[in-house]
């Protein structure tokens, strides 16, 4: 009889032990999950600040006349500091971003900007992908690196172009 009673109240322990622990992933889960919306970055994105990273053919005079223009991006048009693009598509990409040492970057983890050691610490980074579809074909445009909801960090011609956002 002791025996019965003891796996009754095992099983009662068991069961309480995995609905915490259902409880407590499904909410870790829903956090981490809680993926980034192209939509969540559609609006008029103000440059605020220009730093030379590398080699360019862009002078130091002309891109500071970036600083104050605003980067637009609307479901149906982007406009950036160079040129306009009509009918873009945009996606959300996460680049891994930790590398061993003695690995060979991506050729996608060369283009962000830890890997020209700005906020090396990341160890992940949200890109903001833009396509031109203006042709009937999807190719890449451009993208963008999500500092935060506020902040955008572009890169041109071996400047990096941050930006606020203005409005949604």
């Amino acid at each position: 009889m002791n025996g019965y009673i003891i796996q009754k109240e095992l099983t009662k322990m068991i069961k309480c032990i995995l609905m915490i622990f259902v409880i407590f992933s499904s909410i870790d889960s829903a956090e981490c999950n809680k993926a980034a919306e192209v939509k969540d970055y559609f609006g008029k994105w103000k440059v605020t600040e220009v730093k030379k990273y590398r080699g360019g053919l862009t002078e130091e005079s002309d891109a500071k006349k970036f600083i104050g223009k605003f980067i637009t991006v609307y479901k149906h048009e982007y406009v950036s500091v160079i040129s306009t693009l009509k009918s873009p598509k945009y996606k959300i990409n996460e680049v891994n971003v930790s590398i061993e040492e003695g690995i060979v970057p991506s050729a996608l983890q060369r283009q962000v900007s830890t890997f020209y050691g700005y906020k090396i610490e990341r160890k992940k980074i949200l890109l903001f992908e833009i396509y031109d579809t203006s042709d009937g074909e999807e190719s890449k445009y451009s993208h963008c690196e999500v500092l935060d909801n506020d902040t955008l960090l572009f890169s041109y011609d071996g400047w990096w172009i941050f930006t606020k956002r203005q409005s949604k």
